[in-house]
């Protein structure tokens, strides 16, 4: 079933079916599937970084401009 909601989610589904994912997902990750909610927190979240994880350039290719400025000013 994760590969399949994955699938759609990759296909750049409407609106619609991007909630009825994540409801699907969020429903399987409360009922304590772990791979669920590996899948419903990278989207929403995106990827948990490591502690001490060093951002690369490679992180920024596609950051907006305000992140890129934050950064700047804060770190």
């Amino acid at each position: 079933m994760l590969v399949e909601l994955e699938t759609v989610l990759n296909e750049h589904p409407t609106i619609e079916a991007v909630h009825a994912i994540f409801a699907k997902l969020r429903r399987l990750a409360m009922a304590g599937d772990v791979r669920a909610a590996k899948v419903y927190l990278d989207r929403v979240m995106g990827p948990v970084r490591p502690v001490g994880y060093v951002i690369t350039q490679d992180d920024l290719v596609n950051a907006p401009d305000e992140v890129i400025r934050w950064l700047a000013e804060n770190l």
